[in-house]
């Protein structure tokens, strides 16, 4: 049982490298790979220990939506802000880009507070 357990997450090793490749294209460059392989392969080892067979399901699927499980809580974890911050940021971010391609300038704090329908206080906070 142990060496089966061991072989499919041997032969299954390339998985995890190729689910890094896919989900590593949507973090910035400092997040470090070789971490994202790290809680790829436990998320792997985790995939092997609970798989059942008789579910009909066949193994790579099962384990690739672990592996990514595994990857983006690693992820999360490693955050210190929480999601709302973050998607406050991408509009702060998208709204910025939006009226600088609009202006061909960098907006001042009066059109950034009024595109993104907030006081000028708010916008400070932020």
């Amino acid at each position: 049982m142990e060496s089966d357990l061991a072989e499919m997450i041997e032969l299954n090793l390339p998985l995890v490298k190729h689910i890094v490749f896919q989900v590593a294209v949507h973090f910035p460059r400092h997040v470090d790979r070789d971490e994202l392989a790290r809680a790829g392969a436990l998320g792997l080892v985790q995939a092997a220990r609970r798989y059942d067979e008789e579910r009909g399901v066949p193994f790579e699927c099962f384990a690739a939506q672990r592996i990514r499980g595994a990857i983006l809580d690693a992820v999360r974890a490693a955050d210190w802000a929480p999601r709302s911050v973050r998607n406050l940021a991408r509009k702060l971010e998208g709204a910025e880009q939006r009226l600088a391609t609009e202006l061909g300038r960098v907006p001042t704090k009066d059109e950034m507070s009024e595109a993104l329908g907030m006081s000028h206080s708010e916008l400070n906070r932020l």
